[in-house]
């Protein structure tokens, strides 16, 4: 089996041994937005537009 790590601390890891209960992917269903901020196709390959897209989502409430 392929290790999976998110972050330095192995989250996933951790999930899977029961250490961490409601992470989604693991044991806790993901559950999509009803009103999400920024939605990407991901039907048409175009990642400079994908990138625009989430560029100006984040300059638009200044992050920035």
């Amino acid at each position: 089996m392929t290790q999976i790590f998110l972050g330095s601390v192995g989250l996933y890891n951790l999930a899977r041994k029961g250490l961490i209960k409601c992470f989604t992917g693991i044991n806790s269903p993901y559950e999509e937005p009803l009103t999400p901020d920024l939605k990407i196709s991901t039907k048409v390959p175009n990642e400079t537009k994908c990138v625009e897209q989430i560029l100006k989502l984040l300059e638009d409430r200044n992050f920035i």
